[in-house]
């Protein structure tokens, strides 16, 4: 469920190429090109970034790692799933034991909790520990989502978005991310405000949708700020272009370390566009996202390094 990036993000909410024009098109101009509109498409979303497992969130606010285990220990299935999550990838200093810590997710969602219910679901729909099966990830979502739990109502709805385990329908994936952005999942209101965004399943309605965008983005959510940054940049989609925003949405999500993010600033670097020309920041910013292997980042600074040895 995890990565060391995050595995969809090399087809992510941006299409590079090209990003630059973009930047430049006034708003409410011509149509900009069909790359970046289908990365920012709720229904184009890769596999895998649809649904955050309880590692990819920040932990709640005065919960430390002893206090779950010590909770876990106690007999919590929340806890149980928390570490299982960690045993799955070594983190939080746990030994990495995919064996135990499947197992303990699995304990807990067949004793009927809602958050290890919809870990179960990502195991399946990613094929990661479990045979990918989406018929699967699709029934437990929607055990964990009878429950009103944001994640599992995520990932119904990605589910219904993409007509895995269920027929594909784009009104019950709009009303499974709505629940699911209402119960606070951040996710789930970043999915919602891209369907008001381009009226998938629901009546366009930008602002509100950019509205639930900000939401999530405000928590930390990294496609949500990415895509921010960009639509306030180009003023896409009937936002009206405020540059100042957009660099600073782009700004928040380089230092946060969201390579999209690096990797857009260093081609505006490159350019000089919002910020002064600054080769040596853009081989910054992109050696930042190359180093962390995104290839975008990676051929951006070949193809830069290259122009200078001309």
């Amino acid at each position: 469920m995890n990565s060391d990036v995050n595995r969809s993000r090399p087809a992510g909410w941006i299409a590079l190429m090209g990003v630059i024009w973009v930047l430049a098109v006034p708003a409410g101009s011509a149509p900009v090109s069909s790359g970046v509109a289908s990365a920012t498409d709720a229904n184009a979303v890769k596999m895998g970034s649809f649904t955050m497992s309880v590692r990819e969130y920040p932990l709640p606010p005065g919960v430390t790692p002893a206090k779950v285990k010590a909770a876990a220990a106690k007999g919590d299935l929340e806890a149980q799933t928390r570490l299982g999550e960690w045993l799955v990838d070594g983190t939080q200093g746990m030994a990495k034991d995919p064996k135990q810590g499947v197992s303990m997710i699995r304990s807990a969602a067949d004793q009927g909790n809602a958050f290890a219910q919809n870990s179960v679901g990502v195991l399946y729909l990613l094929g990661e520990h479990y045979p990918r099966d989406v018929d699967e990830a699709a029934r437990w979502f929607r055990k964990s989502a009878e429950q009103e739990d944001g994640a599992g109502e995520c990932g119904l709805g990605t589910c219904y978005s993409m007509g895995w385990g269920v027929e594909r329908d784009p009104k019950s994936a709009m009303v499974c991310y709505q629940r699911s952005a209402i119960h606070g999942d951040l996710m789930g209101q970043f999915q919602f405000g891209n369907c008001l965004l381009f009226g998938k399943g629901t009546e366009k309605n930008i602002a509100e949708g950019i509205r639930w965008i900000e939401k999530s983005a405000k928590q930390g959510m990294q496609d949500a700020v990415g895509e921010l940054g960009l639509i306030y940049m180009a003023g896409l989609y009937g936002v009206p272009k405020d540059r100042v925003k957009g660099m600073a949405w782009i700004q928040k999500g380089a230092a946060a370390g969201i390579v999209e993010c690096m990797t857009v600033l260093g081609e505006c670097y490159e350019n000089g566009v919002i910020v002064k020309k600054d080769i040596r920041a853009a081989k910054k910013w992109y050696g930042l996202a190359a180093d962390k292997g995104f290839q975008p980042a990676q051929e951006e600074l070949q193809r830069l390094l290259r122009k200078e040895n001309l």
